[in-house]
């Protein structure tokens, strides 16, 4: 397990605007929330989405079959990580 030091050292200074260097820990974060804040902006949030043409709806709606899903689910790789749900891969697969 990493101690709290060798963590706050794993990320190395980050050039700002114009404006110096981040060094501490606080100034990469917040430098780092910027920087991806400004990625994440909506030129137009009213805009309705787009339309997707008929041939993607239609493989959207397909039904998956009970088979389908055993086959893909036995095929798993038993040694990966869990995901994000938490559940074992070699648990699905069985």
């Amino acid at each position: 397990m990493c101690s709290r030091s060798s963590r706050a050292n794993t990320i190395p200074p980050l050039p700002q605007d114009d404006v110096g260097v981040a060094h501490t820990a606080k100034d990469k974060a917040g430098l780092l929330a910027r920087h991806f804040a400004s990625k994440m902006c909506m030129p137009d949030p009213d805009k309705p989405p787009p339309i997707l043409p008929q041939s993607i709806k239609d493989k959207l709606q397909q039904i998956t079959s009970e088979a389908e899903v055993r086959s893909t689910l036995t095929k798993l790789d038993k040694r990966k990580a869990v995901g994000l749900d938490n559940i074992n891969s070699h648990l699905l697969s069985q």
